[in-house]
């Protein structure tokens, strides 16, 4: 050993650093292959960054008519329980729908809104039972126009879910459940004050037609285009409505023309 060598054991190594562990990199443990150079290569080559050309080539989706998640409905539960009065009666055409109360025993103020808010419902037999028995209770409610006015501030909840949820067949469904409320006496001006609660969903819609050529549309036929059975329930909340109906129309719709134009 010569004078300038210095022992090993005298030289001091600094502790490492616990929290930043870039501070332990010296010069004598760094690898031979490791350099700005190439670890700047290796992060480029993982990065993927967008194509300039590709928001110009897709489509921009707001969402606008995208279907929205169906909530569910008190009908299944009621139904199980048996409180709804009402049964599936198989016959050879087809399951009928069957009432096990008379519909002067019916308490429409709760029913009305209960069958109403089970058209939300996909699984049988509890959307044939809600529709069907919508169906039959708006009908027979021409005859009781006091039980339909009565409970009418109920349904303008269930209706406005269902045509908020963008669902075309549920949209359509409803349409002509609110073209048969208006049937009731005294249903359409009663109906104006809550205009600014069901319109918004048809203002949505209202242009929405089948563009098929000169080929026809036969969905028309089957009261499944949602474009032309807005624009019939409209006119008819107009024809009504009363003389305040097509202003309140006009302000939610503006899109509207009315009858005569």
């Amino acid at each position: 050993m010569t004078d300038d060598a210095v022992p090993k054991s005298s030289v001091k190594r600094q502790p490492k650093h616990r929290r930043n562990p870039k501070v332990n990199v010296t010069l004598e443990n760094l690898a031979a292959d490791h350099s700005f150079k190439k670890e700047r290569g290796e992060i480029m080559e993982k990065l993927s960054f967008p194509s300039p050309t590709r928001q110009l080539l897709e489509k921009q989706v707001a969402g606008a008519f995208k279907k929205r998640q169906i909530p569910t409905s008190n009908f299944p539960s009621s139904y199980n329980r048996g409180h709804v009065p009402v049964c599936v009666e198989p016959r050879t055409g087809g399951n009928h729908l069957k009432w096990t109360k008379r519909f002067e025993e019916i308490d429409y103020s709760v029913f009305l809104p209960l069958f109403i808010e089970g058209t939300r419902e996909k699984e049988e037999p509890y959307h044939f039972l809600a529709s069907t028995g919508t169906i039959e209770l708006l009908q027979h409610g021409r005859m009781f126009p006091e039980k339909v006015h009565a409970c009418l501030h109920k349904l303008i909840a269930p209706i406005r879910v269902a045509l908020n949820t963008r669902d075309m067949p549920l949209i359509c469904e409803t349409l002509k459940n609110i073209q048969l409320l208006l049937d009731v006496e005294g249903i359409g001006p009663a109906l104006v004050p809550y205009y600014r609660q069901l319109l918004p969903g048809l203002n949505t819609f209202k242009n929405k037609r089948h563009n098929i050529g000169d080929a026809i549309d036969f969905s028309q036929r089957r009261d499944t285009d949602v474009g032309a059975l807005i624009q019939a329930t409209l006119e008819k909340m107009e024809r009504i409505g009363g003389p305040d109906a097509y202003v309140n129309i006009k302000y939610m719709v503006p899109t509207y023309e009315g009858i005569n134009n």
